[in-house]
């Protein structure tokens, strides 16, 4: 069951540089885009490397726990993305960044 919760954790983390991303992008905040995009790259490709590595071999039960879990994690990502990015992205001249 590694190969399910390896799967999992790189989907949340997808997501959650993902929701990471489009509020950097909406901020105009090009630089934290670009590293949340290229970061989310890593995470994608892990992802699809894990998923598609269970789905061409193993049991059909084992194909399924990946997938329900990958899918949970989808949601979970996409959930506390918004969650830290709503607390941490803040558009420049915005209280609490840098300028």
């Amino acid at each position: 069951m590694l190969i399910v919760a390896l799967a999992a954790t790189a989907m949340v983390i997808q997501d959650v540089l993902a929701v990471f991303l489009t509020q950097s992008e909406a901020r105009n905040r090009a630089g934290l885009a670009a590293l949340f995009d290229s970061l989310m790259w890593v995470a994608g490709i892990l992802t699809t490397t894990v998923s598609v590595t269970v789905l061409q071999g193993h049991s059909l039960s084992e194909k399924a726990v990946v997938i329900a879990a990958v899918t949970g994690a989808n949601a979970l990502g996409s959930f506390g993305g918004v969650k830290l990015g709503a607390r941490f992205i803040r558009a420049e001249g915005e209280a609490g960044t840098p300028e």
